[in-house]
């Protein structure tokens, strides 16, 4: 192998190494905002439970105590 053909390998593997990482830098970010999604969700998902709770305590009913439609 000449060097002419060695360094246009290096020079290759070195874009593809330069490609991978603003690929991962770019997963990273997609992740970081999934991650705060999530985050916001599973708060809203407490608060409409505790809502709905609060709401069943006022009407005199404990959430999951009625019977299935089909009883």
């Amino acid at each position: 192998m000449t060097d002419d053909e060695m360094l246009s390998r290096i020079e290759t593997l070195e874009l593809r190494v330069m490609d991978n990482e603003a690929a991962l830098e770019e997963l990273t970010r997609t992740i970081v905002k999934q991650e705060q999604l999530i985050r916001e969700q599973a708060d809203s998902i407490t608060l409409l439970e505790d809502q709905v709770r609060s709401l069943a305590e006022e009407q005199g009913e404990a959430p999951g105590s009625e019977a299935p439609p089909h009883y």
